[in-house]
């Protein structure tokens, strides 16, 4: 299964229909995605379509980490995204037949105007790519955490907030226990004694 970032390997045990054994078969499967990923390029340029590919494990350094992420992760350079069918909330989600023909092509990488004309993109997009620090010049994948109030330091600047901490962050100040699976950290720069 694919998903923005990256792919779910269907692993018994932790998936509902799970058919990948555990251990030798998951990380022989998971090897041949990965090789397979760093061998798509652009046709014209022959540049990699990927900027980083690697297991869930490597990915701690990026701030992804914890059992709610992908088993392999595939971040597109600005300019590039990857598209497929993908199964959730146990709805599958057709594929269309233009942009089905794109994937009987054998294509690793569409151009941007096949792509619109298929119907993978609009010309009008909320495309998200690549890694959480990403940008192309018109847009970045960046955002603003900002808090304000009680037992907030005014004017202070935290180093990197991950997405994850707001969860932890918010609940520490509201004085609740956070989620059971949230994955973060408590942004204690912002927050004062």
């Amino acid at each position: 299964m694919y998903s923005p970032q990256g792919v779910w390997i269907n692993l018994k045990g932790r998936e509902k229909d799970g058919i990948v054994e555990p251990g030798k078969e998951y990380d022989a499967l998971r090897t041949k995605i990965i090789q397979r990923l760093r061998q798509v390029t652009d046709p014209v340029t022959g540049e990699d379509a990927y900027s980083i590919v690697g297991r869930r494990e490597d990915m701690e350094g990026l701030g992804i980490w914890g059992d709610h992420v992908e088993d392999i992760f595939a971040f597109e350079r600005a300019h590039y995204f990857a598209a497929a069918s993908y199964k959730s909330y146990q709805v599958i989600i057709d594929i269309p037949e233009p942009m089905m023909n794109l994937y009987l092509d054998n294509r690793d990488v569409v151009p941007w105007g096949d792509a619109i004309q298929a119907g993978l993109i609009r010309e009008l997009t909320a495309v998200h790519w690549g890694l959480p620090t990403s940008s192309a010049g018109f847009a970045s994948n960046r955002a603003t955490f900002i808090l304000s109030g009680m037992g907030v330091v005014e004017g202070k600047r935290a180093a990197r907030v991950n997405l994850v901490d707001v969860a932890p962050t918010i609940s520490h100040i509201l004085g609740i226990h956070p989620p059971d699976d949230a994955e973060g950290r408590i942004v204690w720069q912002a927050l004062g004694p």
